[in-house]
């Protein structure tokens, strides 16, 4: 169990990393919202 939580948590940081990195500096607020909205969907889903 304590495996799969650092996997998951490397995965969210990996993937939270490539969306910031890969919007523009004017659109942080919106790239981080949409990361944020992703992940609590995902997270209702499972």
């Amino acid at each position: 169990m304590t495996l799969l939580g650092f996997s998951v948590a490397s995965a969210l940081l990996a993937s939270s990393s490539a969306i910031m990195a890969a919007a523009p500096k004017e659109k942080a607020a919106a790239a981080g919202a949409i990361e944020t909205m992703a992940y609590e969907l995902g997270a209702g889903l499972a």
